[in-house]
């Protein structure tokens, strides 16, 4: 899947639904400023998506019962912490609970070629134990600065080569 939030809205469900676990359409219209049917149509866009899915009958606040919306649990993340001296590769489904792990030695000093090229097979290896057909999203964290609006490292004093 490689379904993305169409907009700041669905972004913020989504973060609300991660956050917080399942909740009803009701208590999501609580945590957000939308409308009704604003958030009905964003609700429904993400079920289309395949990002939520549907997971039962809420509670009753009196009147109609509204239906649990939950994030998707076939969705996979892939997360990769470079450390200066190894690397950790983990999948982890949508509620960020980590479903295998590897970690290997690795001095960040041989640069972003070497240690991508680790990275990669590190995660085929998650792959290939049947934890995830394919990645839904990634997360990088490097020992270094970073220039948030582009994602790239900045002048890393301990990362030669990896400046931009």
């Amino acid at each position: 899947m490689t379904a993305r939030p169409a907009n700041t809205h669905q972004a913020r469900l989504l973060k609300l639904l991660r956050d917080g676990g399942p909740n009803s359409r009701a208590q999501l219209g609580d945590q957000v400023d939308l409308s009704r049917s604003k958030l009905a149509v964003e609700v429904d866009r993400l079920l289309e998506t395949g990002l939520v899915v549907a997971d039962g009958l809420a509670a009753s606040r009196g009147g109609r019962r509204s239906h649990n919306i939950r994030l998707n649990p076939g969705l996979r993340f892939l997360g990769v912490d470079i450390g200066a001296t190894s690397v950790d590769v983990a999948v982890t489904n949508a509620e960020l609970e980590i479903l295998g792990h590897l970690n290997q030695p690795m001095d960040v000093r041989e640069g972003p070629v070497a240690v991508f090229e680790q990275v990669l097979s590190m995660a085929a290896k998650l792959k290939a134990t049947g934890l995830a057909e394919g990645f839904d999203g990634a997360g990088i964290g490097v020992p270094g600065p970073v220039r948030f609006p582009e994602g790239v490292p900045v002048a890393p004093p301990i990362m030669p080569g990896w400046d931009g």
